[in-house]
């Protein structure tokens, strides 16, 4: 019994000691639910501890009772069931309350919820519950209404997706902090979107139950208070900063306390002086005013005072001495604040406006001074043009009218314009009401009869609402500049026609190098059109060594270009040689402009200098084939000579006799080779006679089948003499050489082969006599054939479209000079791939008449004396051999002064013999000498062609060509002899004798 009991008391001590340290705990944490849990508890351990104590007084009870009757010992020792009976009922006691006492609370919390479920929708304020996640649990319909969304649309959703950004990691901040405070309200302040996207600006508080684990939240719509104060500030901030900032003073005045409320920074600069310095010294505001306008300052102020408002202008002196101009002005007011009466007003530094209108009083009466005295003409006219209200006297000067007419009547200026202007100048005149600028170029007649031209500008002036308020111009007489303009253009006319005409290439270019003109010769110079030319830099156009001499001027202002040759690359990829000069061109100021370079073509030039320098290469060429022809005609005189002799000597049957022909014949041969040279030498006419042209070809033919390669063949004509009947008049050495040239070419054309054809026949007959008709020399070949753009060049001397350095581009030209000097005439007839064919046509000239041969031949000198006269030892001992043959006495001397002695003492019946070349002494000169002298012997001149045959019909002498046939020279002293004088004639050039007849001649006379 006495444990039951002490148990019982024991548990029910505990609960109950439990429930009211649950309670007071969670009071002490702050802990809402807990303190809800606890307020529950406590009634349920009272409740068990009440029924404990019940119980265990019963037993207790029952126990004295049956100690006292004797019945019940057993709870009265100690019983345990009753006592777990007495504690069994205690408990259900216990919660029996304690039941009863949770639904009556149950029933009073659902009540609460409703009112607050009530409450919370029906607040004006806008509510909502957050969770910890920041997810929406509830929000109130205020909320809902003033976001836009609807109640749905924001449950469950996180919080920050409405938030602005801005302000979304400070609410984010707020609530990390506000997890460790209990039910305590904090402010909080954000901006939130509202559907329409639109944010509102949101102030309110929030609480934290850290039990539910819930944010609380009350929130006010504060949006147009926000942006009404924001706009306040600003406004505020603005204000002070145009206060703060403007020229002008602003400042309050108390008239009631008669001391400033307010300056504004301004007027600390007005004053010069600090803000502070005018609010402590009442006074010096005024102080600084100048003494004789401090007295209607002051008065100005008290028609304030009486009329409510003032505005003065007067100076000011600052601290440093300098006087400034102030405009004031102010209002009267009652503060309502205080009631006392108060000046508002500004003051304006005016000192500007003040010198302004003192210079534009200045300038007003410069202006008058300007418009009395300047030739040009200021007018003013009205708004409408029909009246002019101010015009300058040079008026009467330019218009020859007086000015009070025109100010009189506007429209009398009309009347000096030239009748053909005069319309269209009084159209645009009367535009300028409308707005619209002027600016006429027009002729004046003056009174007396004379023309001026005047350009006359107008400008609206146009006021403050947008009208023409009058109209100001000017006239200006550009007689004097018409005229001279007149004479720049003809002037430029001229220029350019010299520079357009001129056959120098010019260009103009700028300082930065650009072409800024070109004439139409220096385009053609460059291969370019205008438009490629002009815009260009001199880089672009003209190659380094060109462009060097330029580019100089460019960097070295003032030079001028020495004249250089220079290579001009054309668009066409030719190339032009050009002399250029250059010279740097200044504005009148100094400054440089650019330059101009002048180019000079001197393609030509130079073609011609290198022609010329190739022909003096020829000439020296042609002296030494000369000198070498000379030596090499004394040689073989001599040779033909001695072999004459030798064939002379032996019998007709003699075998050696035809070895000797041989050599004969390549003794003549070698004649023509050096008569040949002779010819190129000196340019002479040919040594012509009568030439079949089978023998021409034969004779070429048989040098050529020499040089033509293995892979060329040669094709000839068969000609017989009777069957084809083509002689010429030609030199027959200067013929094969024609013929040979025309090959040599044909076979450089084929490089793989092919074949070159000699062909001849006679053309068509001139005037119906056959024996007239040209003979046609044909040359063609299977080359590659020649471009017709090279047709007209390719008888140019020098010329040749061969590799540099192989050929000298004489040959063909050689041909055309030797077929003109015959009369005859050459064609090309060509096209390419199909080979090239020459035609040279010579004139026709009748066969030759052949005469029998002598049977028996005398002797002809009869023993006549022959003085020769030469340097050279061998003609000296064939002539000699010669005619001592011929019966001649004869007589050999090395130089002229014995010729002379020994001519002077053999007076009377001689010939001399004089040999003009190898080192001879001056024949000419000493047969000058002979015939001052009185003699008058036969004299015959042995020469290579050097003396012309008139100079030697002077001098009474005949002229005897080498090489020469021995025969020759006897027969040519026969004749001499027989007519005891000089023979016009003999011996001379073939031209002059006839050609082969002089041979036919010589032979007769031999015989």
């Amino acid at each position: 019994m006495g444990s039951a009991v002490l148990v019982s008391l024991f548990l029910s001590v505990l609960c109950y000691a439990l429930s009211v340290g649950w309670v007071v705990w969670a009071g002490v944490r702050g802990r809402v639910p807990r303190v809800v849990a606890g307020v529950l508890v406590l009634p349920a351990g009272v409740g068990i501890a009440h029924g404990a104590l019940v119980f265990w007084s019963l037993g207790l009870g029952g126990a004295l009772w049956g100690g006292v009757s004797g019945e019940g010992g057993s709870l009265g020792t100690g019983d345990p069931a009753g006592v777990w009976l007495a504690l069994l009922a205690g408990v259900v006691a216990g919660l029996t309350i304690l039941l009863t006492e949770l639904l009556a609370r149950s029933r009073r919390g659902d009540h609460e919820r409703l009112e607050h479920r009530t409450l919370f929708h029906l607040s004006p304020a806008m509510l909502a519950v957050v969770d910890v996640d920041g997810v929406v649990l509830e929000v109130n319909d205020a909320l809902s209404r003033t976001l836009g969304y609807a109640r749905e649309e924001l449950l469950g959703r996180a919080h920050a997706d409405k938030i602005h950004p801005d302000d979304l990691a400070r609410i984010r901040a707020q609530w990390a902090s506000d997890r460790a405070r209990r039910l305590l309200p904090a402010r909080l302040e954000c901006r939130v979107r509202g559907k329409d996207g639109v944010y509102r600006h949101l102030r309110g508080s929030e609480a934290h139950l850290p039990e539910t684990g819930r944010f609380y939240v009350a929130f006010f719509d504060v949006t147009e208070l926000s942006e009404a104060t924001e706009r306040g500030e600003r406004a505020e901030h603005q204000a002070k900063v145009l206060i703060e900032n403007i020229r002008d003073g602003l400042w309050i005045w108390d008239v009631d306390n008669d001391r400033p409320e307010y300056f504004s920074p301004g007027m600390g600069v007005l004053w010069g002086a600090t803000v502070q310095e005018l609010m402590s010294s009442p006074g010096r505001w005024l102080e600084q005013v100048l003494d004789e306008d401090r007295a209607g300052c002051l008065r100005q102020v008290a028609c304030a005072i009486r009329d409510g408002q003032f505005e003065d202008e007067y100076r000011l002196r600052l601290p440093d001495g300098s006087v400034r101009w102030v405009r004031c002005r102010g209002r009267l007011f009652v503060d309502p604040g205080d009631g006392r009466r108060k000046i508002a007003g500004t003051s304006e530094d005016i000192t500007d406006r003040h010198a302004m209108q003192a210079a534009l009083g200045e300038s007003e009466r410069r202006f008058r001074e300007i418009a009395e005295t300047v030739r040009e003409v200021f007018w003013v006219a009205s708004p409408d043009t029909r009246t002019i209200e101010y015009i300058s006297p040079a008026y009467e000067t330019l218009w020859g009218r007086s000015v009070e007419a025109v100010l009189r009547d506007g429209e009398d200026w009309y009347n000096s314009v030239h009748p053909d202007d005069v319309g269209w100048v009084r159209s645009a005149f009367e535009g300028m009401a409308s707005g619209a600028e002027y600016d006429a170029t027009y002729r004046v007649v003056h009174p007396n009869g004379g023309v001026r031209w005047v350009r006359d500008r107008g400008f609206p002036a146009i006021g403050p609402d947008g009208s023409v308020e009058r109209i100001v111009g000017l006239i200006q007489d550009l007689t004097s500049q018409m005229r001279a303009e007149a004479e720049l253009r003809d002037s430029e006319a001229r220029f350019r026609e010299i520079v357009e005409t001129t056959q120098e290439g010019i260009l103009l270019v700028g300082p930065d190098g650009v072409v800024g003109y070109a004439n139409d010769r220096m385009c053609e110079l460059l291969g370019r059109g205008l438009a490629q030319v002009l815009g260009r830099t001199v880089p672009d156009l003209l190659p380094g060594s060109a462009r060097e001499p330029l580019e100089m001027l460019l960097q070295r202002v003032g030079v001028r270009a020495e004249p250089r040759d220079v290579r001009i690359p054309r668009a066409d990829g030719r190339t032009v040689e050009a002399l250029v000069s250059a010279a740097a061109l200044r504005a009148h100021t100094g400054e440089a402009r650019g330059f101009i370079a002048m180019f000079t073509d001197i393609t030509e030039r130079r073609r011609a200098e290198r022609d010329l320098l190739q022909a003096q290469k020829m000439e020296a060429v042609g002296q030494l084939a000369s000198g070498v022809a000379h030596d090499f005609n004394n040689l073989l005189s001599a040779i033909g000579t001695h072999l004459r002799l030798a064939q002379s000597t032996l019998e007709a049957s003699h075998p050696a006799r035809q070895s000797l022909a041989t050599v004969q014949e390549a003794a003549d041969q070698a004649a023509g080779v050096t008569r040949s040279l002779l010819t190129f030498s000196r340019r002479s006419d040919p040594a012509r006679q009568t030439v079949w042209i089978g023998d021409a070809i034969e004779q070429t033919a048989r040098l050529l089948r020499r040089a033509m390669p293995a892979n060329i063949a040669l094709e000839t004509p068969t000609l017989s003499r009777e069957r084809d009947p083509l002689y010429v008049d030609a030199d027959p050495t200067q013929l094969q050489q024609a013929l040979m040239n025309l090959c040599l070419n044909a076979r450089d054309a084929m490089p793989r082969g092919g074949t070159v054809r000699i062909r001849a026949e006679r053309a068509e007959s001139l005037g119906g006599v056959p024996g007239l008709a040209p003979v046609r020399l044909i040359v063609s070949d299977t080359g590659g054939g020649i471009p017709p753009e090279l047709h007209q060049r390719i008888f140019e001397p020098f010329f040749t479209t061969k590799t540099h350095g192989d050929r000298t581009g004489l040959g063909l030209a050689i041909t055309h000079g030797i077929v003109t000097r015959h009369n005859g005439t050459i064609a090309l007839r060509s096209a390419p791939g199909q080979g090239a064919v020459f035609t040279i046509e010579l004139p026709g000239v009748a066969p030759p008449v052949r005469d029998a041969e002598p049977t028996t031949r005398e002797a002809v000198g009869g023993g006549k004396f022959v003085m020769i006269a030469t340097a050279n030892a061998h003609v000296g001992q064939f002539l000699s051999a010669v005619l001592r043959a011929e019966d001649y006495r004869v007589e050999v001397v090395s130089d002229g002064e014995t010729l002379l002695a020994q001519a002077g003492e053999r007076r009377g019946d001689k010939l001399l013999l004089i040999d003009l070349e190898g080192g001879a002494p001056d024949g000419l000169g000493c047969l000058r000498r002979l015939r001052a002298g009185g003699d008058t012997s036969t004299v015959i001149l042995i020469t290579s062609g050097d003396v012309p045959g008139d100079e030697a019909a002077d001098l009474g002498a005949a002229l005897l060509h080498k090489p020469f046939q021995v025969s020759d020279v006897p027969g040519l002293l026969a004749r001499a002899s027989r007519t005891n004088r000089p023979v016009d004639g003999v011996g001379s050039p073939p031209e002059r004798s006839g050609g082969d007849a002089m041979h036919h001649e010589q032979k007769e006379a031999a015989s």
